[in-house]
């Protein structure tokens, strides 16, 4: 029992001691091509230029946008898209990539698409 016990004491201190490792640290160095006083000004200039802060957490980039479509011709587009296949097919565990192979070939009858595992026939 004491060398069961001994036997996994020590097997556990070797596992723990195998998965430890030493920090890295980079030690290359950097060398700026501008100095602070630049850098500082370039900052002042942004904030008197009204822009927006894209690191603000009220920058909203898409507030602003306005759509070209109604919202009955989008929904037509989606009833289409569903019925020709295409909404299920881009929305598949290929992300459309077959339907869309299918689609962009001149001639189905020509070039037959084989799946993954498919014999040709």
């Amino acid at each position: 029992m004491k060398t069961l016990t001994l036997l996994a004491l020590s097997l556990t201190l070797v596992a723990g001691s195998a998965l430890a490792n030493d920090p890295t640290v980079d030690h290359t160095s950097f060398v700026s091509t501008r100095t602070r006083a630049e850098v500082i000004a370039e900052m002042v200039q942004f904030k008197q230029s009204g822009a927006p802060n894209p690191t603000s957490i009220a920058y909203n980039p898409l507030l602003l946008a306005q759509s070209t479509k109604t919202r009955a011709e989008v929904v037509a587009e989606l009833v289409a898209a569903r019925a020709s296949g295409e909404s299920e097919a881009l929305t598949s565990e290929d992300s459309g990539s077959n339907w869309l192979a299918r689609a962009r070939t001149p001639s189905r009858s020509a070039a037959p698409v084989l799946m993954a595992g498919q014999a040709g026939r």
